[in-house]
């Protein structure tokens, strides 16, 4: 008994060594290394090193995984499943769930040593497969019995296939080498196109019955190729991106289902709102396709998927900040193709004579301008960051911010006018410009990158002051006024007025004696032009020159004001400005000659 044992111990350790050496993790990873420079161990001692450690191997997004993946199956038991019913009235699919819901504990209950020893991790993987099959059966009927008898798609069942998908796909600690454990790889990445052909496959039946139905109006006619335009372009961006190994279509494509997921469960208290059917007249437009971007999203996410080769090689930050920068873009793209669709319906409302005798036409108009300047800020922010992201990081963070602000209005107006809810103008004012902002700040090679050679300017300097609380610094001391120099540098002019001698004409006048004042100034005067003038003239010709002796004139301040200028009444000159050598009289008035008047006789 005790070498059967021994044998059976044996034989798990070899089993164990096998999928180390493929690259599978397995319970004794890490332990290569101790048995080259140890002595071999005993089989008890290895036994009890593998079972002391389990759970080492698992990462914590694997742990995500799972949480997300119940909480979905959880949650769409709640929501509606089709027009007449809700998941948990239907006894088929609380089982589908319940099922799923047990899958995601087979890798826990391994590492406790609960199921046979014979079990390895392809038995874990193929049993959450079988597990999440009868889910997605019940999914695909349900979707041809609304073909048949239009009884719709509800946001339940979109959510419950998202679960169970997210519950089936392998985990990390599951998957080998890509060289050697590649199938697993292909095999899903087949069904998420497999899921991205059904989409816009069950979109194009749904448009091609809405042109040909009998009793379509011409609004519904033209709201089919919008709503068709909307759910293929989404599927070919985002899930035919994912199938061509473009890592930024993945990374919208799962945050976009994330942001539907949410939808579904806040818009759930209005079964309409949500609710899809490729029959006309079910839904109002009749449309499908969003229903199922989740399910697309939750695959999209898997750790097999996203094993790629060719985007796992990242060699510096420069690269890795470049696929987010391109992540941004991704979802300007997707934000223009919702605004202009949304524009488009509003523009097709309107020419519907029903949605504007309903009194919804300023709403409708709203819609139409804000979803065409909406698409034209996403626009610019996508044509900054292509052609230089390090100077148009910042104008695409504030374009993403004011297409959110308007995707709120428009929601906020349509939902007010009794538009209903549309899931497109959700995702354009709630999800898309939160992933393209997201994208550009959040990431560390983002931040690292911009901060080097973008917006931040040099790395070396220290910017914790921006988010780290530190007392306010001390104002600098004030800097003392500017003094004057000791000495000018160059001499300033004597401010004072110099005295101006004056002289007294025949007339009486008084005038400034422009020779004495420009000889005080240094400069030759100028002969005044008269009668009196000649060249011949000189200072000593007495009266005869026009000049006086500057003995006999008065400075300024003695003298009288000007004529012309306001001031008091002209005194009389004094006595003693009578010289001996001048003697004149003052002034007289002047007076007019006095005009001979005829005599007037009176007449007595």
């Amino acid at each position: 008994m005790m070498d059967q044992h021994a044998s059976e111990r044996d034989e798990r350790a070899s089993d164990d060594g096998a999928q180390d050496a493929n690259g599978a993790p397995t319970e004794n990873l890490g332990h290569e290394y101790l048995g080259t420079i140890s002595p071999p161990a005993t089989d008890g001692a290895h036994d009890g090193s593998a079972s002391a450690r389990p759970f080492a191997n698992i990462e914590v997004a694997d742990y995500i995984r799972d949480a997300i993946a119940a909480l979905a199956l959880l949650v769409s038991l709640a929501l509606p499943w089709n027009l007449a019913d809700r998941s948990a009235d239907r006894v088929e699919v609380v089982l589908a769930v319940a099922l799923s819901l047990a899958s995601l504990t087979l890798p826990y209950l391994a590492r406790l040593s609960v199921l046979p020893v014979t079990w390895t991790v392809h038995s874990t993987r193929r049993a959450r497969l079988v597990a999440g099959l009868p889910i997605a059966v019940i999914g695909l009927i349900h979707l041809v019995l609304d073909l048949r008898s239009g009884a719709g798609v509800g946001t339940g069942l979109g959510l419950a296939l998202a679960g169970a998908a997210l519950a089936a796909t392998p985990r990390d600690s599951e998957l080998g080498p890509v060289e050697e454990d590649g199938a697993v790889v292909r095999g899903w990445r087949l069904g998420l196109a497999g899921v991205g052909v059904l989409i816009a496959l069950g979109a194009l039946i749904s448009t091609a019955l809405a042109e040909f139905a009998a009793d379509a109006t011409l609004g519904d006619r033209l709201l089919a190729p919008v709503w068709l335009v909307l759910v293929v372009g989404l599927a070919w961006l985002l899930v035919g991106g994912t199938v061509r190994h473009d890592r930024p279509s993945r990374l919208v494509l799962v945050a976009a289902g994330l942001v539907l997921a949410l939808l579904f469960v806040f818009t759930s208290g209005d079964s309409l709102t949500g609710l899809e059917s490729m029959l006309p007249g079910i839904t109002d437009p009749s449309r499908f396709g969003l229903v199922l971007l989740p399910l697309a999203a939750a695959v999209a996410g898997s750790p097999a998927v996203r094993r790629d080769p060719e985007a796992d090689a990242e060699a510096s930050t420069e690269q890795a900040a470049g696929v987010w920068v391109r992540v941004a873009m991704r979802a300007f793209d997707v934000m223009v193709l919702l605004a202009v669709c949304s524009a488009l319906a509003a523009l097709v409302q309107l020419i519907d004579p029903g949605f504007i005798g309903s009194g919804a036409g300023v709403t409708l108009v709203l819609r139409l301008v804000l979803g065409v300047v909406v698409a034209g800020i996403a626009w610019f922010a996508r044509r900054s960051l292509q052609r230089d992201p390090n100077t148009g990081h910042v104008p695409a963070v504030g374009a993403a911010c004011v297409a959110g602000v308007l995707g709120l209005v428009v929601v906020i107006a349509t939902s007010g006018a009794s538009l209903g809810v549309n899931l497109g103008d959700l995702l354009m004012a709630l999800g898309m410009p939160v992933v393209a902002a997201s994208a550009l700040m959040v990431p560390k090679a983002v931040r690292e990158h911009f901060q080097t050679s973008g917006i931040g300017g040099e790395s070396d300097v220290d910017r914790s002051q921006a988010y780290v609380w530190a007392p306010p610094r001390p104002k600098a001391d004030k800097a003392a006024p500017v003094s004057l120099p000791e000495q000018p540098v160059r001499e300033a002019p004597e401010l004072r007025r110099p005295v101006e001698p004056r002289r007294i004409t025949s007339t009486g006048a008084v005038r400034t004696v422009a020779g004495a004042a420009a000889a005080q100034r240094g400069v030759v005067p100028v002969q005044a032009s008269g009668p009196d003038s000649s060249p011949d003239s000189s200072p000593a010709s007495g009266p005869a020159s026009g000049e006086v002796p500057l003995g006999s004139m008065r400075t300024v301040e003695e003298m009288p004001a000007a004529a012309g200028r306001p001031g008091p009444r002209r005194a009389r000159p004094r006595r003693w400005l009578r010289s001996a050598r001048v003697r004149r009289r003052w002034r007289p008035r002047r007076t007019r000659p006095s005009r001979t008047r005829p005599s007037r006789t009176r007449s007595r």
